[in-house]
């Protein structure tokens, strides 16, 4: 018999798509931030029939692009 590995939970997280609610969820902003940041371009997705879906890379990268360091101009 095959040996199963575990994954640990930030393996799981990276492997796992979220809909539009969990990703706000997780980027600490509202739904509506989302669907906003979707029609500017700025938010990687991908989809699954018509569902939106992001990657906890996804929302990585968005917060990377939007982080301001102390002193600057937002």
């Amino acid at each position: 018999m095959g040996e199963r590995k575990k994954m640990s939970n930030r393996q799981k997280d990276s492997s796992r798509a979220f809909d539009r609610k969990e990703a706000a969820r997780r980027l600490g902003v509202s739904v509506v931030t989302v669907d906003r940041e979707l029609a500017r371009g700025n938010i990687a997705y991908f989809r699954s029939g018509r569902r939106v879906l992001f990657t906890q890379s996804h929302l990585n990268d968005y917060i990377k692009r939007n982080e301001h360091k102390v002193g600057e101009k937002a």
